[in-house]
């Protein structure tokens, strides 16, 4: 019984070194690195004696072959890249939209003081200070969250629509009477939020 055992714990090992391998490429192919940067990036952080390029290709290939089985099997390549980079910039401003809302203390500090005589430094140019009166100041700033980042993730939506074909392809339906284009209706925060919770749920599952 020992050898079967052995077989399949070798085998879960297999499997999850691969994982961890996969997720690895994969941060490092969505920010348009080069194979051998992705390499070099694997073998340091998995400490790997070798790594072949041959063996990376292959890796990339079956990456990109999950990604279109998990989400949009009728999509290349190339689409399917795009829409993991936006996904993994909507992640990262969602990120800090969250952070820039958080409250926190400022704090000032004042001091006041009157000029040192300088006779026994005849070369100094200006007198020093010496300081009689330290004031310092606390108020607490509250944060209601920087719009621009919120400004961000609607670009971005609008590109991942755009790149999906969730907009009218024809460009009558995109121009006014007097040809010019029209400026999409911008989102509402709250709308913004809805749109972002149920793309950051679909890329989980």
């Amino acid at each position: 019984m020992e050898e079967p055992n052995r077989k399949r714990k070798t085998h879960r090992d297999t499997i999850r070194r691969r994982q961890v391998r996969t997720d690895i490429i994969a941060q490092y192919y969505r920010r348009g690195y080069t194979y051998r940067d992705i390499r070099r990036e694997v073998m340091q952080r998995l400490d790997m004696k070798t790594y072949s390029l041959q063996t990376l290709h292959k890796d990339v290939h079956a990456m990109l072959a999950e990604w279109r089985e998990e989400r949009l099997e009728s999509v290349d390549e190339q689409i399917q890249l795009e829409l993991a980079r936006i996904d993994e910039m909507i992640r990262e401003a969602w990120a800090q939209w969250e952070k820039s809302k958080d409250d926190y203390a400022a704090q000032t500090t004042r001091r006041k003081g009157i000029p040192q005589a300088q006779a026994s430094e005849p070369q100094a140019t200006e007198p020093a200070i010496i300081p009689v009166l330290v004031e310092q100041t606390r108020k607490d700033v509250v944060n209601t969250g920087d719009v621009r980042y919120l400004e961000l993730i609607h670009k971005l939506l609008c590109e991942r629509r755009k790149i999906l074909g969730l907009y009218p392809a024809e460009r009558k339906e995109l121009t006014g009477a007097n040809g010019e284009a029209l400026i999409p209706e911008a989102m509402s925060q709250a709308e913004i939020e809805k749109e972002v919770k149920r793309i950051m749920e679909a890329i989980k599952h």
